[in-house]
């Protein structure tokens, strides 16, 4: 179990005698982590910064959390105008490599919930989720499918994307076979998709004004072979 009720800090005195005095700490969340979904097998519990869970043999083995609110928590959300407290959970020890931010609540199966199963390496409360950038200008809207006619799975694209596999999945590698452009809130007359056979916009493409299409096969010999696209 991982539970520090106190920490200790050095006072020096008029007397310049150093004295140990007993603070206790605050504790707004208390979490429990889970070795098995649905809140089974082993578990940790954590009030504080754990910067290597592997220190109490728990790497890489999580799969269900729950957030609770702690003796602090109302205390905590007073003191910081009614925010919510926090806790992150982070894939590599100190703190490093991706993080997942949950709030008070239970998350019985992290696996399917976030794709964070097993990879927690570190726990440090109160982290600061980063700044989203903001998107924008949006003059084209691109919706991709893997099937003629608009069928089979399909991803929204308003960026962008110097390689799709890469930031949106593999299964999305040469698999496109009918296209959506629809206009967005910034469209200027004559703007087109660009869909390029390779990463990075090279190998040659095809222009796609605002429109349907559902078989870019057919209609423009381009099936099952996009890698990059540009909407803007």
């Amino acid at each position: 179990m991982i539970f520090k009720a106190k920490k200790t800090i050095s006072i020096i005195t008029s007397h310049q005698k150093k004295q140990e005095v007993i603070m206790p700490i605050q504790v707004p969340l208390v979490v429990a982590l889970w070795e098995n979904t649905q809140y089974h097998g082993r578990k940790r519990l954590v009030v504080e910064d754990m910067s290597d869970l592997a220190a109490e043999g728990f790497n890489d083995t999580t799969s269900a959390i729950g957030v609770h609110p702690g003796p602090d928590y109302a205390a905590w959300k007073a003191a910081h105008g009614g925010k919510e407290p926090t806790v992150g959970f982070f894939q590599h020890a100190n703190f490093g490599g991706p993080c997942l931010i949950l709030t008070a609540g239970g998350y019985p199966n992290i696996h399917t919930l976030y794709n964070f199963g097993d990879i927690i390496s570190s726990v440090k409360f109160n982290v600061n989720p980063p700044g989203a950038h903001t998107i924008a200008p949006l003059p084209l809207i691109v919706e991709i499918y893997k099937n003629a006619n608009f069928g089979g799975g399909h991803i929204t694209i308003v960026e962008n994307s110097l390689n799709i596999p890469q930031d949106f999945g593999s299964d999305f590698n040469n698999v496109v076979t009918s296209v959506k452009v629809k206009q967005g809130p910034n469209f200027v007359a004559g703007a087109k998709a660009k869909l390029f056979r390779g990463a990075d916009f090279r190998e040659g493409g095809i222009d796609l004004a605002p429109g349907d299409y559902p078989n870019i096969g057919t209609s423009h010999g381009f099936n099952d072979v996009i890698s990059s696209i540009q909407v803007r």
